[in-house]
């Protein structure tokens, strides 16, 4: 018997909670709503010669959230305001696919820089980096 799963992009949310107001990010752009890359691997191995080894925990939980915007969103302003003061925030990511609240969280975050504006003949999206730091899987089952 094989196994069958419901997946909806738009059970994926993420809040940003700037000067204590909780945004709920929208107005994605095309293709890809939400990257979360974390910077380094969570465990690494060092091999010897022998095929004799060293597994070693590596507790960096620091991540590169990339969130793609349109670029009229109104959304674009909050968010370049908090870019140019540096203002540090709480993200979270919400995943609804599960019966449970299945996410991210990391409640020291920040923007990594403004993101570039490319005014053409039809209007684009805006890559958004969030540098979060420890962020840590939030599992409520």
């Amino acid at each position: 018997m094989s196994n069958a799963y419901n997946y909806d992009s738009q059970n994926h949310d993420i809040i940003l909670t700037i000067a204590n107001v909780p945004y709920k990010v929208s107005d994605y752009g095309e293709d890809t709503k939400i990257t979360i890359s974390y910077e380094e691997d969570f465990k690494s191995t060092t091999m010897g010669v022998d095929g004799d080894y060293t597994k070693s925990k590596n507790h960096n939980r620091n991540a590169l959230v990339t969130l793609k915007v349109l670029q009229e969103s109104p959304l674009n302003a909050v968010m370049a305001v908090a870019a140019a003061t540096g203002e540090d925030f709480y993200l979270a990511h919400v995943d609804r696919n599960f019966s449970g609240d299945v996410g991210h969280f990391s409640s020291d975050a920040y923007f990594v820089k403004i993101p570039d504006l490319n005014v053409g003949k039809q209007a684009g999206s805006r890559e958004w980096q969030v540098r979060a730091h420890n962020l840590k899987a939030n599992f409520v089952l």
